[in-house]
C-alpha cells in the first residue's frame, strides 16, 4: 500500500479478526495501518480513503475457528473509530453482521 501510495493511489484498509489472533495481534495490525498513514499523509501522497474491519466466518470452510460475537465487533469497531482518527471512513461491515447490527432502537 505505500508503493500505491507514492505512485498517487489512494488504498482501503482491512483487517479481518476473529480467527486465531490474539488482541495484541489486532492492536499490531492496526499500529501498522495508522503508523503507514501517518506517512503518508506526512509525504502529501496518496493515502488510505477508508478502513473497514470484518469478523471471520466459520461457514463452508475446513480451518474451523470461532466467530466473535456481535458485541465484539462492536467494541472492535469503536476502538478503530478511536484509533484511526487520520482515515476519513471507518465502515461497517453489514454483509458480515447483518443490517440488524447497525440498526439503532
Amino acid at each position: 500500500m505505500e508503493t500505491a501510495h507514492s505512485l498517487g493511489l489512494p488504498t482501503t484498509a482491512t483487517m479481518m479478526f476473529g480467527h486465531v489472533e490474539t488482541y495484541a495481534d489486532r492492536v499490531t495490525h492496526m499500529e501498522r495501518i495508522r503508523a503507514l498513514q501517518d506517512r503518508s499523509l506526512e509525504r502529501r501522497a496518496a493515502s488510505f480513503t477508508a478502513f473497514i474491519s470484518w469478523t471471520y466466518k466459520t461457514e463452508n470452510t475446513a480451518l474451523g475457528g470461532r466467530e466473535v460475537s456481535s458485541a465484539e465487533y462492536l467494541r472492535t469497531q469503536a476502538v478503530t473509530r478511536l484509533f484511526f482518527d487520520n482515515i476519513p471512513n471507518i465502515q461497517s461491515s453489514w454483509v458480515t453482521q447483518g443490517k440488524e447490527i447497525g440498526r439503532s432502537p
